[in-house]
């Protein structure tokens, strides 16, 4: 197999460039100027079998998920639930950089974190709580359709450094 190393080829040559697409990854949204980019595409397309994507953020709006879930945690308004989402951010990559850690590991230490920062009250019980929620993070409006779509000509899998039950609990969000 062809590895497609511009993914604005494959995006187009999938029908899958849109809002989705656009708003998320700029660039690797379609070039209309390109005519030559279905053309390339076209001469191995039919060799792809499988596409792989990763999960929060692509499928999932991760973002809403976590500006929604920290918001109704903290019980703050649209401001400062800004700055949280932004402090939440800058700390969870931190955390990352300390090497592996399951990511429920992460969201905790990250939550604990917050909670020194900002001064909130957060029981030691309740650190995982934004792990918890993760499952119920919304999809974006156009992923199950494309989902289908894609499942009709291609085999999906999901790369994701995710758990596999918090996985497993979104999945089920997924009709494709």
């Amino acid at each position: 197999p062809k590895l497609i190393r511009d993914p604005s080829l494959a995006i187009q040559s999938l029908g899958l460039a849109g809002e989705s697409f656009d708003r998320y990854a700029p660039s690797m949204s379609t070039k209309p100027n390109d005519t030559n980019a279905t053309t390339r595409l076209g001469d191995f397309k039919d060799s792809i079998k499988l596409i792989t994507f990763d999960c929060y953020g692509t499928l999932v709006d991760w973002d809403r998920g976590l500006r929604d879930s920290l918001g109704q945690m903290c019980d703050l308004a649209d401001e400062s639930n800004a700055d949280l989402v932004s402090a939440y951010i800058r700390t969870e990559a931190s955390i990352e950089q300390r090497g592996y850690q399951s990511y429920r590991d992460v969201q905790a230490q990250t939550f604990r974190a917050l909670a020194n920062s900002f001064r909130f009250d957060l029981p030691d019980q309740q650190a995982g709580v934004l792990s918890e929620a993760l499952p119920a993070w919304p999809l974006f409006a156009d992923t199950n359709d494309a989902l289908r779509r894609l499942k009709s000509q291609y085999q999906l899998g999901i790369l994701s450094n995710i758990h596999r039950d918090l996985f497993a609990q979104t999945d089920r969000q997924s009709v494709a």
